[in-house]
C-alpha cells in the first residue's frame, strides 16, 4: 500500500473545529467553570504521587528518586505511573495536580480525536469518514469509562495509538521508510512513558498486524516481509531506547515486588470481559449507568459495567455499507482482523483460545484482558469511517441491504418494547442470555426499566438514522447534507450516553487539603524520633 500525500482543505479545519467544540461540551464544567475533575483512581492513587512530585520540584528543584511517605519508603522514579518523563504531563510541574488533571485529560482526549482524524485521512478516507472515525475514538464506552474511574495513565497512553499507526503507514508506503519508522518508534516510546505499558504493548501488536497486512503476495512476498520486519524492529528499538530511562528501573522494581510472583493464568485473566457484555454493542447501559449508580448487578469484574463495547449506533449501521471493492483493501483487512482478534482476546478466560495466547511473550505479564478493548474501539472507528466513505458508492450501486438490516432491527426492538408495556419483566426473560449470574434480585425490576429505556433510545436513534439514509437513497437531500446530519447525530448519541463520565467535585479536594494541612501541623509539632 503506497502512502500518498493528503491534501487538506477548509473542510478538514471545519471537521477539527467541530471535534474541538464536542470536546469542550464534554469538559465544559472543567474548561469554562474551573471545576476540578475527579475520578476514584486519581484521588486515591495518582493525586498523592503528583502532589509529592509537585512539592519536591517546587521546594527542592529536583525530581525525586525515592518516596519516603509510603510504607517505609519505596522507589518513585522506578514506578511506571509516576510518569516523570512523560512530555505531555508538563502541567503537573506548573500547577497543583488537582487543577492540572482536568485540563490534561481534556487536552489528551482532544488530541485523540485529532490524531485519529489525521490517520483516517492518510488512509484515504474522505472528510466525513475521517470525522466519524475521530468522533468514535474521542468518545466511546472504553475511554469514557476509564476517564470516569480516574485511570490517568491509560487515558494518556490511549491517544498515541493512531499516531503510531500513522507513521507506520507512512513508513510502509515510502521507498525510504526509516525516518517515519523512527518517528513511530519515538512516539511509541512516549506512549510507554505515559505510564500504561500494557496499552503500549497492544499498540505494538496493532502496528505489527498492520505491517503484516501490507505484505504483498506473489513475487514480492519475501522482500515485503523483510521490509515489514525491519520497520517493526526499528519501532521497537527506538521506542524501547527512548523510554529506557523509565523501563530499566521499572523492570528492577517489578522483579522485587509482589507482582513478580503473580504469574498464574488466573491472575493474568483477572477481569476478562464476560460474554454477556456483548449486548453493550447496542445497549450501552444494559446493566445500568455507572455514573448514576443505577446498577442492577453486583460483584462484577472491572470490565462491567464500567467498560462497554459501545461506539455509537451509527458505526454499527455503517458496517453494512463497508465496501470490499475499494482501493484501500489493506486498511479494511487490518481493521476487520483487529476488531475480531481484540474482541476475542478481551474475553480472556471465557474462551479456551486465551490458554494458547497466554503462552505468548507479554500476555502472561499483564492482567485484565478486557483492556485490549482499546484495539476494539480503534478498529471500530476505522471501520465506521470506511463505511461512511462507502456510503455514496453503496447507494449509486442501488444496494439496500444495509437499510433492510436496520429496518428489521428497529421493528424487532419496537415489537419488544410494545410486548413489554404491560409486563416489563418480559424483557428480562427475553434477554436472559445476557443477564449475569451476579444480578441483584432486589433490583431486577429496576433492571427491566433500564433495559426498556435503552431499547427506546435505540429505536429513536435508529429511526432517525434510517430516515436520513432513505432521504439519501432517494436523492431527496444532497449527500453532504445527509452525511453532516449523520455525523451530528453520532455526536448527540455519544454525548448523551457518556455526558456524565466527566464529573467534578471541588469540595472533595478541599477536604483532602484540610486533612493534609492538619496532618502537617501535627507532624510539625512531633519531636519524637518517629
Amino acid at each position: 500500500m503506497q502512502a500518498t500525500m493528503t491534501r487538506y482543505s477548509r473542510k478538514d479545519l471545519l471537521a477539527l473545529a467541530v471535534l474541538s467544540f464536542f470536546g469542550l461540551y464534554l469538559f465544559r464544567e472543567i474548561v469554562f467553570s474551573g471545576h476540578l475533575l475527579v475520578g476514584d483512581d486519581f484521588v486515591t492513587f495518582y493525586l498523592g504521587m503528583k502532589k509529592f512530585l509537585f512539592d519536591e520540584v517546587r521546594l527542592h528543584g529536583e525530581i525525586p528518586y525515592w518516596n519516603p511517605y509510603i510504607f517505609s519508603g519505596m522507589p518513585f522514579w522506578a514506578h511506571f505511573e509516576s510518569t516523570i518523563f512523560y512530555p505531555l504531563g508538563f502541567l503537573f510541574y506548573l500547577v497543583p495536580p488537582e487543577q492540572a488533571y482536568g485540563y490534561t485529560m481534556f487536552f489528551h482526549l482532544l488530541l485523540a480525536g485529532f490524531f485519529m482524524y489525521l490517520l483516517a485521512r492518510s488512509l484515504g478516507l474522505a472528510e466525513f469518514g475521517s470525522f466519524v472515525a475521530a468522533a468514535v475514538f474521542l468518545c466511546n464506552g472504553f475511554v469514557m469509562a476509564i476517564l470516569f474511574l480516574g485511570h490517568m495513565s491509560p487515558v494518556e497512553s490511549y491517544i498515541w495509538l493512531p499516531l503510531v499507526i500513522y507513521f507506520v503507514h507512512r513508513a510502509s508506503g515510502s521507498p525510504k521508510p526509516w525516518a517515519n519508522a523512527m518517528a513511530a518508534g519515538g512516539l511509541w516510546g512516549v506512549q510507554i512513558l505515559a505510564g500504561a505499558p500494557q496499552d503500549a504493548f497492544y499498540t505494538f501488536l496493532a502496528a505489527t498486524l498492520f505491517l503484516l497486512c501490507t505484505i504483498r503476495g506473489r513475487g514480492e512476498i519475501r522482500s515485503s516481509a523483510v521490509r515489514a520486519a525491519a520497520i517493526a524492529a526499528t519501532v521497537f528499538v527506538v521506542g524501547a531506547g527512548l523510554s529506557s530511562v523509565q523501563i530499566l528501573p521499572a523492570l528492577e522494581l517489578i522483579s522485587e515486588s509482589v507482582r513478580a510472583s503473580l504469574d498464574t493464568y488466573e491472575w493474568a485473566t483477572l477481569a476478562s470481559f464476560p460474554l454477556e457484555g456483548l449486548i453493550t454493542i447496542l445497549l450501552p447501559h444494559f446493566f445500568g449507568n455507572y455514573a448514576d449508580g443505577t446498577l442492577w448487578i453486583g460483584n462484577v469484574p472491572w470490565s462491567l459495567p464500567h467498560q462497554n463495547l459501545y461506539v455509537g449506533l451509527l458505526p454499527v449501521v455503517l458496517l453494512g455499507f463497508v465496501s470490499f471493492r475499494g482501493e484501500e483493501k489493506t486498511t479494511l483487512r487490518f481493521a476487520l482482523l483487529m476488531a475480531c482478534l481484540s474482541l476475542l482476546l478481551a474475553l480472556g478466560h471465557h474462551t479456551p483460545v486465551y490458554k494458547l495466547v497466554y503462552l505468548l511473550p507479554g500476555f502472561d505479564r499483564f492482567r485484565a484482558p478486557s483492556k485490549i478493548m482499546v484495539l476494539w474501539v480503534f478498529s471500530m472507528a476505522l471501520l465506521a469511517g470506511i463505511g461512511m466513505n462507502g456510503l455514496r458508492t453503496h447507494f449509486i450501486r442501488s444496494r439496500n441491504s444495509g437499510l433492510y438490516s436496520l429496518f428489521i432491527l428497529i421493528v424487532l426492538f419496537l415489537a419488544l418494547m410494545v410486548a413489554s408495556r404491560g409486563d416489563p419483566s418480559i424483557l428480562l426473560k427475553i434477554f436472559s442470555p445476557f443477564v449475569l449470574p451476579d444480578a441483584i434480585p432486589g433490583r431486577m425490576s429496576e433492571g427491566a426499566e433500564i433495559i426498556f429505556t435503552e431499547i427506546r433510545r435505540l429505536i429513536l436513534f435508529g429511526s432517525i438514522i434510517l430516515l436520513l439514509l432513505l432521504l439519501l437513497r432517494r436523492r431527496m437531500i444532497p449527500f453532504r447534507v445527509g452525511a453532516a446530519g449523520l455525523c451530528a447525530l453520532l455526536l448527540v448519541d455519544l454525548g448523551s450516553v457518556h455526558r456524565k463520565a466527566v464529573r467534578h467535585d471541588d469540595s472533595l479536594y478541599a477536604v483532602i487539603e484540610s486533612i493534609r494541612a492538619r496532618l502537617d501541623s501535627v507532624l510539625g509539632k512531633d519531636r519524637t524520633p518517629f
